[in-house]
């Protein structure tokens, strides 16, 4: 009868769904043993990039850290020499500026933290405001490359404004140009901006802000 025939056909696969069913039960066991285990290397990670940041030969003896620094993100890690120095040298090679002076206000900015973010909004490592860097056409400012070009060009443009005045161009990078201006320029009554010149400066020493220009080997020095 074709009821009897598909009852038997019913039972017969009954050993096999529950194969099935066990094989499914002991895969999703298995994915949820590897999520476990991603969870945990993930907090690991996170637990390493919160590590104070090794020193950093780059830098010039006597540098004492940053004045200021924005509270560290629990997954914002410091990025190391070798992904950054290759950018600042780059931005200080089209800009004229000494790469030490770029990193001086990377390392007081942001302290290396790419995605460092200000109360006032000022993003990554060298703390731009969007504004800012959209008008010197960086799109992402978590973009190293990016952040630090149009920071250093941003940078250059102070000390152009101030006629080469390092203190007048960090304070005015620092607390705005406006708040400089004047008959006589000068670096506005801010702690917070006195202490973050006087720290670069310091850890500039006696290096110039701007690098000397080359003269083309093939130049004479007198007219002939």
């Amino acid at each position: 009868m074709p009821g009897v025939r598909l009852i038997g056909l019913v039972l017969a696969a009954l050993p096999s769904l529950a194969q099935t069913t066990q094989s499914v039960s002991d895969l999703q066991t298995e994915n949820a043993k590897k999520m476990a285990a991603a969870a945990d290397l993930q907090r690991a990670a996170a637990q390493r990039q919160t590590a104070p940041a090794a020193p950093d030969a780059f830098f010039f003896a006597g540098w004492s850290g940053p004045a200021m620094l924005p509270p560290p993100l629990p997954d914002c890690s410091s990025l190391t020499d070798s992904e950054t120095e290759p950018l600042i040298r780059a931005a200080a090679a089209r800009t004229g500026l000494n790469p030490a002076l770029i990193k001086a206000v990377i390392r007081q900015e942001s302290g290396f933290r790419l995605c460092a973010v200000s109360e006032k909004g000022a993003m990554g490592l060298m703390q731009l405001m969007p504004e800012t860097a959209q008008a010197l056409g960086a799109g992402n400012l978590f973009d190293p490359e990016q952040n630090i070009g149009a920071g250093a060009m941003y940078l250059k443009q102070m000390l152009s404004r101030f006629k080469g005045d390092i203190s007048l161009a960090l304070a005015a990078y620092n607390a705005g140009p406006e708040k400089v201006d004047g008959p006589k320029p000068a670096v506005p009554d801010i702690a917070e901006t006195r202490e973050y010149v006087a720290s670069i400066i310091s850890a500039l020493g006696a290096e110039p802000a701007e690098m000397p220009a080359k003269v083309p080997r093939n130049q004479n020095t007198k007219d002939r």
